[in-house]
């Protein structure tokens, strides 16, 4: 659209300024620190919390556009905000309940080979 729209070679023309150094240079060291952080995250928790956090992004965005630019909120997007956190939510309660129980399991096991050590002497 914008070769169709400017016909200007000039304005084609890359420069080595601010306006091609600064979106380079914020892409470059945003990506650095967003998969530097990814891997914190995987390494400490798990990668479920890493995708389950990426919907979440969405909903920031929407927020700051409120606050920064003052876009409009619709109902559909905030009945989309409201179910992603709620996804967010049940994915972190049922991990926060598989831990629960692995731990649970673990110790029934180790009760019930302590059980069987103490019947055997």
């Amino acid at each position: 659209m914008t070769a169709i729209l400017d016909h200007k070679p000039s304005s084609w023309k890359l420069s080595w300024n601010i306006s091609l150094l600064a979106p380079v240079y914020s892409g470059v060291v945003i990506f650095g620190i967003i998969v530097y952080l990814q891997t914190l995250v995987i390494r400490e928790k798990c990668p479920v919390f890493m995708t389950a956090f990426r919907p979440l992004a969405t909903v920031i965005v929407g927020v700051m556009g409120l606050l920064i630019l003052g876009e409009e909120l619709y109902l559909g997007s905030i009945m989309g905000s409201v179910l992603i956190v709620l996804g967010l939510y049940a994915i972190l309660w049922a991990k926060g309940y598989e831990k629960k129980k692995k731990v649970l399991e673990l110790i029934v096991t180790d009760q019930h080979t302590t059980i069987e050590i103490n019947s055997q002497k």
